[in-house]
C-alpha cells in the first residue's frame, strides 16, 4: 500500500513536472510590419536591390533555443529602392523580377524558408540550417542568425541557378561580356516575433 502511494506521488510528480517543461516553449508569430528582406543581386556593371514584404512567419523558443520557425514572404510585393532607380526603370526591373527569366511570380506568390536545425554559437548569436523553398524548388540553406530581444537578423545567401533562375547566368550562356549577372543574391533578413 505504501509503495502503491509513492509510486502515484512519483507519477503525479512526474506529470507535473513534463507539463511544466512543455509548456516552457513560447510559439511567436512574426510581426509583419516590423519586420523585412531587403535583397541585392549584383551583375558586372553594378547590383541593384530593394525590398520584399513579409507574408508570415512563426517561432518555437525553448529559453535560449531555437526549437523551430519558418518565414514565408511575399515575392508579388518585391520592390526597388529608390536609391537603386525610380520612376520607369525601376517599374521595368520589377517586372523583369516577377516574370518566367526570374521568379515567376503570376505562378510563385511565395518563397519560405523553414529551419530544420539551430544550433547557438554564443549568446544571441546561432547557425541555422533550414530549407528555402522558390518556385516550388527546395534547397538547403544555412544562415547565421543575430538575436535581439525577440528580433531575428541575418544575410542568406543562395545560387538563383539552383532554383531554375538562369537568365544573364555565366553558368549557362557564354559571350555575356558586362551582360552577366552573378548567381548569388543575398537577403538581409530582419524579422520581429511578438
Amino acid at each position: 500500500m505504501k509503495n502503491t502511494i509513492l509510486m502515484t506521488i512519483a507519477m503525479i510528480a512526474l506529470t507535473v513536472l513534463s507539463a511544466q517543461a512543455s509548456s516552457s516553449v513560447k510559439n511567436l508569430n512574426a510581426n509583419t510590419d516590423a519586420s523585412s528582406v531587403k535583397w541585392l543581386g549584383t551583375k558586372v556593371t553594378g547590383k541593384h536591390f530593394g525590398d520584399i514584404k513579409v507574408k508570415s512567419g512563426k517561432i518555437a523558443l525553448d529559453g535560449e533555443k531555437i526549437k523551430s520557425g519558418s518565414v514565408v514572404i511575399d515575392m508579388t510585393s518585391i520592390s526597388v529602392d529608390p536609391k537603386d532607380l525610380q520612376g520607369e526603370w525601376a517599374q521595368k526591373l520589377v517586372n523583369h523580377l516577377k516574370n518566367d527569366d526570374f521568379f515567376s511570380v503570376d505562378k510563385h506568390k511565395t518563397s519560405k524558408f523553414e529551419i530544420t536545425k539551430a544550433k547557438k554559437l554564443s549568446k544571441g548569436t546561432y547557425e541555422v540550417e533550414g530549407n528555402l523553398t522558390i518556385k516550388d524548388i527546395t534547397k538547403k540553406q544555412k544562415v547565421k542568425l543575430q538575436r535581439k530581444g525577440n528580433t531575428f537578423s541575418g544575410k542568406l545567401v543562395f545560387d538563383r541557378t539552383d532554383y531554375n533562375i538562369r537568365y544573364g547566368s555565366g553558368k549557362f550562356f557564354s559571350d555575356l561580356g558586362d551582360k552577366m549577372i552573378h548567381d548569388k543574391v543575398s537577403l538581409d533578413l530582419n524579422i520581429k516575433f511578438n
